[in-house]
This record gives C-alpha cells, structure tokens and sequence, in this order.
C-alpha cells in the first residue's frame, strides 16, 4: 500500500505542480541564521515582506505548532518569450511576465489540503 506522502506527491502531480517535496516541519538551522543575516544587511532591499514575519520563515512550528510536515511544490511559470539582448535594457524575472503566480499556487495549495483532508481526515492543513 502507498504511504500517505506518495499518494501525495502523486497528487501534487496529477493537479499540475512539476515537483513536490515532503520535510519535516523543524527550524531551519544555520539557514534560518543565514536568512536573518542577510535581512540585517538590508539585502532584501524596497522588498519589505521579506523582513516581516522573518520568525515565521525560519521555525514552522511559529506558525502550526503541531506540524509534523512541511509540503513544498514546484510550479512552472515559463514562458517561450525571450528576453531583449541590447545594452541598458533591463531584463525581468520570468515569474513576472505573467499573470499573478500567487493565485495560481494557492489553488493548487488549497487542493493539495483537501485531499490531504479527505485522505487523513483529522489532519490540520
């Protein structure tokens, strides 16, 4: 019988995501420290969402004390369009050229916790 994760991760699949990964849900350590220095240095720059809540980004248990795992997913947002080669023209970030990825990824996180949901009912998503 599949374990729980792999009837996962064959979701995750199955709904779009090209990649998904499954961690224990700890703090991160020495990333978290590295993190935490890098925004003390202002590298982060006019990006302020990165400073706030910077705890949270480090320690899953800040934000579900009792979370065992921690599910990542893998989202393509290529596009065939080609970036303009010439002097002074900045370039943009691919995940930029398009629509909004923020929706997109909640969709397929909020599908990932109803099965999750109706796969192990009890659990908190």
């Amino acid at each position: 019988m599949d374990s729980l994760t792999q009837r996962l991760k064959r979701e995750a699949l199955r709904i779009g995501c090209i990649g998904v990964g499954v961690a224990r849900a700890t703090a991160l350590h020495p990333e978290g420290e590295r993190l935490q220095e890098w925004l003390d240095r202002g590298f982060h720059g006019t990006m302020g969402w990165m400073a706030r809540r910077a705890a949270e980004r480090q320690d899953p248990d800040r934000v579900l004390p009792l979370a065992r795992s921690v599910v990542s997913i893998a989202v393509n947002y290529y596009t065939p369009d080609q970036h303009v080669n010439e002097p002074g023209v900045g370039k943009v970030s691919r995940y930029a050229w398009g629509d909004d990825y923020h929706p997109i990824v909640l969709r397929l996180v909020d599908q990932l916790a109803a099965f999750l949901r109706s796969e192990a009912p009890g659990c908190s998503t």
